[in-house]
């Protein structure tokens, strides 16, 4: 699923150096010039920023091996790990904003919806919008956290309300989450079955966390 999305990074990496052959002779500080205006996240250039070139060469390997392959070494890959960030960091705020009416919707309306969210038409791009549009949540999510747990031996994070919450709830509980955990994707699920509150697995165990009670007053606030 994930595999036409890596391979358009590695694209839009690529064609950003060879913009710049001299790119991996440039300090730190020169290479943020040069990638400041460059329209991709964030998460990529700074895996750019820091890279040596050999690393690099290194790392188009293993996402060779990676595309072609169902059985790849990529724990602690700088690479993966970059794309586990812009999943992490970047993208799991913009699927904030897709909520369960969403997922019901006809692929015409949702695709305009994606195209507000995404507003780009790059090849990374399209490739992103495509696993908004042609993979639920659920899907998406459990794709994302395994990739994450295989990069960077991440926790599998389920949180749960009795009803849809706030895109801004939302990112509270994601911020507080990986204050302690901070390379997981929390996966947000709705329990009806729950009467108020919320409820934090944490490699199926169940957590107690000190704000918490913060949350259960937004929660039940909005009700």
């Amino acid at each position: 699923m994930l595999k036409p999305f890596v391979s358009a990074v590695t694209e839009k990496i690529i064609k950003v150096l060879a913009e710049n052959e001299d790119f991996f002779d440039l300090d730190k500080e020169k290479r943020m010039e040069y990638l400041h205006n460059k329209k991709f996240p964030h998460s990529f250039k700074f895996y750019l920023i820091l890279v040596k070139a050999d690393e690099f060469l290194d790392d188009l390997k293993v996402v060779e091996e990676y595309l072609r392959s169902s059985k790849s070494d990529i724990k602690d890959n700088k690479f993966f790990e970059s794309v586990c960030n812009f999943f992490i960091k970047e993208l799991a705020p913009k699927i904030d904003h897709l909520d369960g009416e969403y997922y019901l919707l006809d692929k015409s309306h949702r695709q305009t919806i994606v195209d507000k969210l995404i507003n780009s038409h790059s090849h990374l791009a399209e490739e992103l919008k495509k696993l908004l549009l042609n993979f639920s949540y659920e899907q998406l999510s459990s794709e994302i956290r395994k990739l994450s747990q295989e990069v960077k031996d991440s926790p599998y994070v389920l949180v749960q309300t009795p009803r849809e919450i706030e895109i801004e709830l939302k990112r509270e509980i994601r911020e507080k989450i990986q204050e302690e955990e901070e390379n997981c994707f929390p996966i947000f699920q709705v329990n009806h079955k729950l009467i108020g509150g919320v409820r934090i697995f944490i490699d199926g165990k169940t957590k107690d966390h000190s704000w918490r009670s913060r949350v259960h007053e937004l929660i039940n606030l909005t009700r």
